[in-house]
């Protein structure tokens, strides 16, 4: 399932009319009629600009869609996979050559990694301003000043992740708002677990 946001091509921090004029325009595209020769298609496109309008233009579902977009995008029933980089591969210095700048040496494996670390947090970032804000790993030729950043950066560093994909309870199935905020508690107590226990990696890691 795709994002509503994404659908439309909208900030979530979008106001109503800027979430009609995109609606508005992406029906027009999408409008069987105005897609003759791929009709199937166009209209399953359309069912879903429609779906993602009805949501972000009544307040109090989009208030609840806000709330829970995470569980429902990365939830366990949801068809998010979690291809997390494994940072115990990078604990040894035998995952590098030498300390030059060529693909298999230092400098290019953990550049990789920092960076594919971003990546994986990127879509979990509210704004994607926060990704171009992340500092690069640098090379060996890299000034003090960026070395700096770096380090400054990474040693406050709290993924973005929210481990939804490990709830344990599907929150759609909450029958009442008392039974609802119990599956979140619960929910909540696996997800920070989860977190705590790769910060606690990736710390150990960094710091090694």
């Amino acid at each position: 399932m795709r994002c509503h946001y994404e659908v439309l091509d909208v900030s979530r921090n979008a106001d109503v009319s800027e979430i009609k004029t995109a609606y508005r325009k992406l029906a027009l595209k999408w409008h069987p009629d105005k897609n003759l020769e791929n009709s199937e298609y166009s209209k399953e496109q359309f069912q879903i600009v429609q779906q993602a309008y009805e949501i972000l233009s009544d307040h109090e579902e989009r208030t609840w869609y806000d709330s829970h977009r995470e569980q429902i995008l990365y939830g366990s029933n949801s068809e998010f996979e979690d291809n997390s980089l494994d940072v115990f591969q990078y604990f040894t210095s035998t995952c590098f050559k030498g300390y030059g700048d060529d693909e298999n040496d230092f400098y290019a494996i953990y550049r990789n990694v920092f960076e594919n670390i971003a990546k994986e947090d990127m879509k979990f970032m509210d704004e994607k301003d926060e990704f171009c804000a992340v500092p690069s790993f640098g090379n060996s030729k890299s000034d003090y000043e960026k070395v700096l950043e770096f380090y400054s950066y990474w040693l406050n560093y709290t993924t973005k992740k929210s481990y939804v994909w490990l709830d344990p309870h599907n929150i759609r199935e909450a029958r009442d708002r008392r039974y609802l905020k119990s599956l979140e508690k619960e929910n909540k107590k696996v997800r920070q677990k989860a977190k705590k226990n790769e910060m606690k990696k990736f710390e150990t890691w960094l710091h090694l």
